[in-house]
């Protein structure tokens, strides 16, 4: 049996899941609430053009006119970073192999020197 290749078979299958589940997380975090986000700004948008419209024909030939079109404020539109994520998904698996190969090196360190054929 050889344990590192299973180890490393182990961490390529680990990393792929962990790719995938980060970046399932990034999607649902940034890219749906980004699309609400737009489709809530467009929203409102719409509603203050038509309330703008309203009030000019209420106020035509008037001058200044005062609205209430704009106490409703505009909706939030900043979502996260993809940064974020791509430096997570990125670093887990990294980190996890740097971890990995750091302790084969201190185990090794423990291992008898084989005599020199001196």
């Amino acid at each position: 049996m050889n344990w590192k290749r299973g180890a490393f078979r182990l961490w390529i299958v680990a990393s792929a899941c962990w790719i995938i589940f980060v970046g399932t997380d990034a999607y649902y975090s940034v890219a749906v609430p980004r699309a609400l986000a737009t489709q809530a700004l467009a929203q409102w948008t719409a509603a203050v053009n038509a309330c703008v419209a309203t009030e000019k024909q209420k106020y035509a030939g008037k001058g200044f006119y005062e609205s209430s079109c704009f106490d409703n404020p505009q909706p939030n539109v900043e979502t996260g970073s993809y940064w974020r994520y791509l430096a997570e998904m990125i670093g887990g698996p990294i980190s996890v192999m740097t971890i990995w190969f750091a302790g084969l090196w201190i185990i090794a360190g423990f291992n008898r020197s084989r005599p020199s054929d001196n």
